[in-house]
């Protein structure tokens, strides 16, 4: 291997790898590129005159075929939390009364009560909000607690 070229670069144990920022092609190229296509430039050329890739040129092209839409979607969304109230409760409750219990066996019993597959990585977030909801002072337990020790004094 020569000094010229480059070499491959490694991550590191434990690194992320970064993410491709994808930049989404502007609505008014997206006329630009649907109204030059329609007066009958082909793609190649469209891409080469506007400085865009041609699979971006293609893709526009296709979708315009497809829905006679030009503009872009909307990407992303608020994606709905798959465990309900009640089954979050359960959860507070299921560990309230052992707090030894496996996240295994939080999932099983949350199938078996509320009918809801979820994962493990599911309930850990669920667990940790309950921890971090306890460490500002925001559980229902912990006021009803510091109230019924305020009312011995």
């Amino acid at each position: 291997m020569s000094s010229s070229q480059s070499t491959p670069q490694v991550r590191k144990k434990g690194e992320k790898a970064s993410r491709i920022r994808r930049i989404t092609t502007s609505d008014v190229d997206r006329v630009r590129i649907v109204t030059a296509y329609e007066n009958g430039a082909t793609p190649t050329s469209i891409s080469q005159i506007l400085n865009i890739p041609i699979s971006t040129v293609y893709g526009i092209i296709k979708m315009y075929k497809k829905t006679w839409q030009v503009a872009a979607k909307k990407r992303g969304g608020n994606r709905p939390k798959a465990l309900s109230p009640e089954a979050i409760e359960s959860l507070r409750r299921w560990i309230a009364e052992d707090s030894t219990i496996t996240l295994k066996s939080l999932t099983e019993k949350v199938h078996l009560e509320h009918g809801v597959r979820v994962s493990l990585t599911t309930i850990a977030r669920e667990v940790k909000e309950f921890k971090t909801s306890t460490a500002h002072g925001t559980s229902s337990a912990k006021s009803s607690a510091d109230s019924t020790r305020l009312s011995k004094k």
